[in-house]
């Protein structure tokens, strides 16, 4: 059997996977039994999309099959379109419901399957699948089976094996002395350094756990868990590449974090995660008593927090326009540099001069503040 794919993520939401898979299967018999040499040959070239829907409704899968199999010298080709939707999660069950249309081919018509799996604490996954087929038998691991009935179930159980420092082992090997990790993603509402509940947990952050291939997504608890592990110190941090573009983190937390894992025990990690959904354009005025207005290119505003201090700045351009992008949730006052009010004796325009926005505490879409308008008047 063989197997090749490409895999790209469109959004945190979205994925688009295609490729091709082979496999060939064959038994002789002994001339003196009455069955005759069986071989099966199956082949698929597919395309899917995977979108998660939002609020942790479950996830949504179209995809498109073209299909060529040969058993017992009988050949045959079609081509499927494809629907499924998978539920949420629940304490690591999922069912899975689809249906298919073969639109050519000897055995066109519908199909359907259903999934139901259960994925151990250890990373194994064990799976009861049902499927119907207009053509009696089954496919399984792209290998078809025929039969007479055209109903079918089958239990399967998947397991992976990985390179770690002590060999070759399963990953759903369950080891008594293995560690493990339950991480928790947040934004730190009231920059106390630490997670409490009044901090903003974070769900669909892409976590890396150096001991693993994939990367791991906070589940709709906001929290990601790993496979178990040996005792030893690993690294942990959040995979930027695949971080949406409203969400960053901090220059420290970069590199991730060293931790210990300790055999028999569960390591909790905090991640502290920055929101940056805030984009804010506005233009600036100068005027005198004659309504007049003034070069005021390369001037500078500045954007401060509630406590005063500048958390970013903008350089006017020629026509007065300033823009500040990726600002944090909080409450800030925009106005223009101490030093430029001075330099050119301008004074307050009734409300104009200092102007309070607030970007709400979300994660999840840009937040758009246009039209700004700040005056000053010169004297």
């Amino acid at each position: 059997m063989c197997h090749f794919f490409i895999h790209k993520f469109l959004g945190s939401n979205i994925s688009l996977e295609g490729g091709k898979t082979e496999s060939n299967y064959s038994t002789e018999y002994s001339k003196t039994t009455s069955y005759d040499d069986y071989n099966s040959k199956y082949s698929t070239i597919y395309l899917k999309a995977d979108y998660k829907m939002p609020k942790d409704l479950g996830t949504l899968t179209l995809g498109h099959d073209i299909v060529n199999y040969n058993y017992s010298n009988q050949e045959n080709k079609y081509n499927m379109m494809k629907i499924a939707y998978t539920f949420p999660e629940i304490k690591r069950v999922t069912l899975s419901l689809g249906t298919g249309y073969k639109y050519t081919g000897s055995d066109n018509g519908f199909d359907i399957y259903a999934n139901l799996a259960y994925r151990t604490k250890s990373g194994r996954v064990i799976s009861l699948n049902y499927q119907y087929n207009q053509m009696g038998g089954y496919i399984i691991n792209n290998m078809f089976l025929p039969m007479n009935s055209r109903h079918s179930i089958n239990l399967v159980v998947n397991d992976a094996f990985a390179l770690l420092p002590s060999g070759i082992k399963s990953v759903g090997y369950n080891d008594e002395n293995k560690g493990y990790v339950d991480v928790v993603t947040y934004i730190d509402k009231n920059k106390n350094g630490k997670f409490d509940k009044k901090d903003i947990k974070v769900k669909n952050v892409p976590i890396k756990f150096n001991w693993q291939n994939d990367t791991t997504y906070t589940n709709r608890r906001r929290r990601a868990f790993a496979s178990g592990v040996d005792g030893k110190i690993y690294n942990v941090k959040v995979d930027l590449e695949k971080l949406p573009a409203t969400l960053t983190v901090e220059k420290k937390h970069e590199q991730g974090k060293n931790i210990r894992i300790e055999p028999r025990k569960t390591t909790k990690i905090e991640i502290p995660i920055i929101s940056c959904i805030g984009n804010i354009k506005g233009k600036l005025k100068i005027i005198d008593d004659f309504g007049r207005t003034m070069n005021i290119e390369d001037f500078i505003i500045v954007l401060n927090n509630k406590e005063g201090e500048e958390v970013s700045y903008s350089t006017v351009d020629e026509y007065g326009n300033f823009y500040f992008s990726g600002i944090s949730p909080g409450n800030y006052i925009i106005k223009l540099d101490d030093s430029f009010i001075n330099s050119n004796s301008l004074e307050n325009y009734e409300n104009k001069s200092e102007l309070v926005v607030n970007i709400p505490y979300k994660y999840k879409k840009f937040i758009d503040i246009d039209n700004l308008e700040l005056i000053y008047e010169s004297l």
